[in-house]
């Protein structure tokens, strides 16, 4: 990414990852999705796609995102 983030969300203070991951694009968008639609299944649909034959062997850990990476995202979200 060619920017870095600024985290001023006040449940984002916790989180200790790279500001220019692609996992803190993740927790922007799913706070802002969640802001403006509490039902959205964005987080499902990412989770998907590691599971998709063609991405199943992408290291997930390098992008920032552990095993219970969605958990995480959700518990800060409510």
């Amino acid at each position: 990414m060619t920017r870095n983030l600024l985290f001023k969300h006040p449940k984002l203070k916790w989180f200790n990852i790279d500001k220019n991951s692609i996992f803190a694009y993740i927790v922007i968008i799913s706070i802002i999705l969640k802001e403006i639609w509490t039902e959205s299944h964005f987080l499902d649909k990412i989770e998907e796609l590691f599971i998709e034959e063609d991405y199943i062997n992408i290291d997930k850990e390098k992008m920032w995102f552990w095993v219970n990476w969605k958990e995480s995202i959700n518990n800060i979200l409510w």
